[in-house]
């Protein structure tokens, strides 16, 4: 069996719908008791682990509130189904619908690692950061394997069933499904199948390479089947990180790509050979990297050397969150601020594609960053760079702190202090961490950055370096005096739609040619007066031009009153000039004017600076 890449739109979708179903049942919108069971049966939540527990939790709340159960007690027993007398009493339609637990001595056990001591045992990170470092002992990593079972497989999820017997097993079992995942269309193999995924998502990076990767490379080590005879069942949706990886282990092991299968929708895979199953998937947590066991680092240290990604140029990084949802430092521009003295350059690592990020992370010596998904990345780097990680001390995981003490690298937290939402956004002490800089031996860069912010734009004052007109008309973009002066003695430009049935292309002016360097943070700034009589759609400021720029639209509800736009891009790697566009999707004749035009290093517009 061989099978193609899935398809992500369908993944995505089908995880949309069940965040759209779920959703509302969490927000408590949903009263009805034997439809929050029929939901759960039918797989809702199942998606992500973390929803399929919040909709237990919420089920059990509301469980509570109609006196189903008592206060502390659960509709699910120890394996996640729901109890016989509620699906008699709700779902009686169901009340069949779960399998029995199989028997434990059909399971062969293949001890991979034995139990050891963890000798990176640390207790300087507070609960509940410190989720294994404290532990004093790793369980031994085991691979489990069964003859003529079958194996339900979707991109979320796995569970190991026996019809005939009406069985199933939980360790081989990513969360507990119920027997209607047994409609789902069979697929036949003579191949030896191999469940590298789990019940974290395998679109995170640090369980991407931590656990499933290292559990990949462990089992090929272990020679237990031959490695053409396997077909290893991955999970999720197979991104460029992901693709770097599994090229490594090819190159390493003699994997051929299409032994890697990435279910597209659930099926159930039937095979005369063995499954196989990992005791770190369900029953001993040994996240990251089997709690970072020696063998586990091997694994990681020999992909990264197979990975062909030189260094960036910068060798003091910050990476920024402050383009996420989450874990953002809420002072960050102060914090900024400070680490530019040092010579740090801030990166927002979404902005780069995966190589590129691989290529920031590898060539820096000192990293300082927030807990998160970026800090996968220093486990692929070529040497062991200082890490400085600042976390949330309600949030987060000391996973990164425990891989950075297996990798050899130096390594300093920081505890913030929560913000208004307590277990995400957070404030630093920059005093703390200039102190962490100044023990460690950075000394600050004075010479190197200029004394305050710079505007970047040549005469922006009085467009009369490299602006161009645009698409628009020469003739309709002119200096002009029909709306007061924002700042003295800068001039108002005024930018007209025409012809817009004739001419699609919809820059009615530009900065052109201005001079960047790659993977950098840029913001541009202008502001802009939409008057009365403005008839359009939208109005747009639009910095990069490279392809993946960043467009920041007015507000068109404000009018005959000056507003700020401003767009931040990352630069690409390989990126010298850069173009700042206003656009107008507007009817022919209809026109917007601007002044005070700005592009500045950094993340944040600073007061407007007029270069003559």
């Amino acid at each position: 069996m061989r099978l193609a890449l899935p398809s992500a739109d369908r993944i995505r979708a089908k995880r949309q719908l069940d965040w759209e179903k779920t959703h509302p049942i969490l927000l408590g919108q949903e009263k009805s008791f034997g439809r929050l069971i029929a939901h759960y049966i039918q797989g809702g939540g199942s998606q992500a682990d973390h929803l399929i527990k919040q909709l237990r939790d919420k089920i059990d709340e509301v469980a509570v509130e109609q006196h189903v159960i008592e206060q502390g007690e659960s509709v699910f027993d120890r394996y996640a189904r729901v109890l016989p007398a509620c699906l008699k009493q709700f779902c009686p339609a169901h009340a069949d619908v779960f399998f029995d637990v199989g028997p434990q001595d059909l399971i062969q056990v293949h001890e991979l690692i034995p139990a050891t001591a963890n000798e990176h045992r640390d207790l300087s990170l507070p609960s509940p950061i410190n989720m294994v470092l404290h532990r004093t002992q790793r369980p031994a990593f085991c691979a489990y394997s069964m003859k003529r079972t079958e194996l339900y497989v979707s991109p979320a999820g796995y569970q190991l069933f026996n019809t005939g017997q009406n069985w199933y097993w939980p360790s081989a079992s990513s969360r507990t499904f119920s027997k209607l995942v047994t409609s789902t269309p069979e697929l036949p193999t003579d191949d030896h199948i191999i469940v590298i995924q789990d019940r974290f998502g395998g679109d995170n990076f640090a369980h991407f390479l931590f656990d499933w990767v290292t559990r990949l490379g462990l089992f090929l080590e272990s020679r237990l089947e031959p490695t053409r005879d396997c077909i290893f069942v991955m999970g999720g949706v197979p991104g460029e990180f992901q693709a770097i990886l599994l090229n490594a282990v090819t190159d390493i092991y003699g994997v051929e790509p299409s032994q890697f299968f990435f279910p597209e929708d659930g099926l159930t895979l039937r095979t005369e050979g063995n499954v196989y199953w990992f005791s770190d998937q369900v029953e001993a947590y040994m996240h990251p990297a089997q709690l970072a066991h020696s063998r586990a680092i091997e694994v990681i240290k020999k992909l990264s050397a197979s990975i062909p990604i030189t260094g960036s140029q910068f060798e003091r990084i910050y990476i920024s969150r402050g383009d996420t949802g989450r874990r953002r430092v809420l002072n960050e521009d102060q914090l900024w601020h400070d680490l530019r003295r040092y010579g740090f350059e801030m990166v927002r690592l979404a902005d780069h594609q995966v190589e590129e990020q691989i290529a920031l992370i590898r060539g820096a010596r000192h990293i300082i960053a927030p807990h998160g998904m970026g800090l996968t990345h220093v486990s692929l780097h070529a040497g062991m760079p200082a890490v400085l990680e600042l976390h949330n001390p309600k949030a987060g995981t000391d996973a990164f702190a425990l891989m950075a003490k297996a990798m050899g690298c130096p390594y300093d937290f920081i505890l913030g202090t929560p913000g208004a939402n307590d277990f995400d956004d957070f404030t630093v002490s920059t005093d703390a961490v200039v102190t962490v800089l100044e023990r460690i031996g950075i000394s600050r860069k004075t010479g190197a950055l200029p004394r305050r912010r710079q505007n970047m734009l040549p005469a922006s004052s009085t467009f009369a370096g490299t602006w161009s007109p645009g698409a628009q008309e020469d003739a309709l973009a002119a200096i002009n005096q029909d709306v007061p002066e924002l700042f003295i003695g800068s001039a108002v430009m005024r930018h007209v739609r025409s012809k817009p049935d004739a001419r699609k292309e919809s820059n009615c002016g530009n900065w052109w040619g201005i001079g960047v360097e790659g993977s950098r943070i840029y913001t541009a700034s202008c502001w802009v007066w939409v008057p009365a009589e403005f008839d359009g759609q939208e109005v747009v400021l639009s910095l990069g031009e490279w392809g993946r720029q960043r467009r920041e639209p007015a507000d068109l509800t404000k009018r005959k009153v000056w507003q700020r736009l401003r767009a931040t891009v990352t630069s690409p790697a390989d990126a010298m000039q850069c173009a700042i566009v206003i656009r107008l999707e507007a009817s022919h004749g209809s026109g917007v004017y601007s002044t005070c035009w700005q592009l500045e290093l950094g993340p944040e517009p600073s007061d407007y600076i007029a270069t003559p």
